[in-house]
């Protein structure tokens, strides 16, 4: 059913009397029709691989030819936007516009040393700590991820209005136990 179609009915049932008008409600059913046009307002995909920070940016002047070039301090971190781009083109058309809330979970293996050994092989020590408070950081990580979706999930970074991320082992992720992200992008307006 196109726009004028349901746009039409909706006059009819709802008559052109003076409140309708005021009130807005004809506009405010315009806009729910074209967003339900539009398609879904969040994606929810997953990212396997261990996340990678994406570090500060160098710039080196080459004196030849007077350019500026900017590296990545961080070279390991080209993989995981590889895979953080494929797996957001699998599930993301179009970029989204408007405002928009991104929530990242970070997933990373336990270390050998957060388990027991000899007939405690493979249960989690009391000792072990709940959630990875070692390095990387969430802001780097974050920083690598924003930087992969930008173009494919969304047009500039400043459109992200409201920013989530939390780092946790995979043994204790309700979803999976494989190392990866769960990326989350909703549309807020």
């Amino acid at each position: 059913m196109s726009l004028f179609l349901v746009q039409r009915s909706l006059t009819e049932y709802l008559g052109e009397s003076h409140w309708t008008r005021m009130l807005g409600i004809r506009n405010c059913i315009r806009g729910l029709v074209l967003r339900a046009m539009m398609g879904p307002q969040s994606v929810t995909f997953f990212v396997p691989g261990i996340p990678r920070p994406g570090g500060s940016k160098r710039g080196f002047v080459i004196p030849k030819t007077k350019r500026v070039i900017i590296t990545e301090d961080c070279k390991r971190s080209k993989d995981w936007k590889t895979a953080v781009a494929f797996a957001a083109h699998a599930q993301i058309l179009n970029p989204f516009e408007g405002a928009l809330k991104l929530e990242i979970t970070f997933m990373f293996p336990r270390p050998k040393g957060h388990f027991g050994t000899g007939k405690n092989a493979g249960i989690l020590r009391y000792t072990a700590p709940c959630f990875p408070h070692v390095r990387p950081d969430a802001t780097k990580l974050v920083r690598s991820t924003e930087d992969a979706l930008k173009g494919i999930a969304w047009l500039d970074d400043s459109q992200i209005v409201d920013q989530h991320a939390m780092k946790v082992y995979t043994l204790d992720a309700p979803l999976t136990r494989q190392p990866g992200a769960w990326i989350k992008v909703e549309v807020l307006a």
